[in-house]
């Protein structure tokens, strides 16, 4: 991970125990070649966990309201997350990305198909340990709007010539999609794919 930014840490030691407030101002981080801008990390650490964003802690009680939140793919990501620095490191995440760029989306992971466009939302609730993705649990959704994904083929469009409009050779411009996370294992229930000329609704799952 590269990142850039200020910290700023307030801290106290007393009774045999450490309390730290602060604060992360990312410019840029980058995480396996995506990247994150303009991020505000409000964050605690003390002697059992590492709080993030509305998960902060100060004398054990909940005492923030902001989550951490930053610049991805064109939209708003934001972030709480709590980790544990007992064994095992037990964490907890729950994060929303809103006003996503779906062409933008697949610039950055550089897949072979560029012909995207459209707004995206997604959120995740995930826990799990540092045993490994084995522990995995959680859940999500991820939900495209005024997307354009893919052409379909000519015979396909020709449908909408029949249904006297004009063609649209965009074969999908609405995508949902609920998921459940066991191990590592996507379960993937329903998937909604919704256009003009066809749609399709279906299940599965990615490993």
């Amino acid at each position: 991970t590269d990142i850039s930014g200020l910290m700023k840490l307030n801290g106290r030691y007393a009774a045999g125990k450490t309390e730290s407030l602060g604060q992360l101002q990312v410019d840029s981080m980058m995480y396996h070649d995506i990247q994150v801008t303009a991020a505000t990390i409000p964050f605690s650490i003390d002697d059992q966990k590492i709080g993030i964003g509305r998960k902060l802690r100060r004398n054990g009680e909940l005492v923030n309201d902001r989550p951490a939140s930053g610049q991805l793919f064109g939209g708003r990501v934001q972030c709480d997350a709590e980790i544990s620095l007992q064994d095992l490191n037990q964490f907890i995440i729950n994060a929303n990305l809103v006003g996503g760029d779906v062409e933008k989306f697949a610039s950055e992971i550089s897949l072979a198909q560029h012909d995207f466009s459209g707004e995206a939302s997604a959120a995740i609730n995930l826990r799990g340990n540092s045993s490994g993705t084995h522990s995995l649990e959680g859940n999500g959704s991820i939900t495209l709007q005024d997307a354009k994904i893919y052409e379909v083929p000519v015979i396909v469009a020709l449908f909408n010539v029949l249904r006297i409009k004009e063609p649209d050779r965009t074969a999908f411009d609405k995508a949902t999609m609920s998921f459940a996370v066991r191990g590592e294992n996507f379960d993937i229930k329903p998937i909604e794919l919704n256009g003009d000329a066809i749609s399709l609704i279906g299940e599965g799952t990615i490993d």
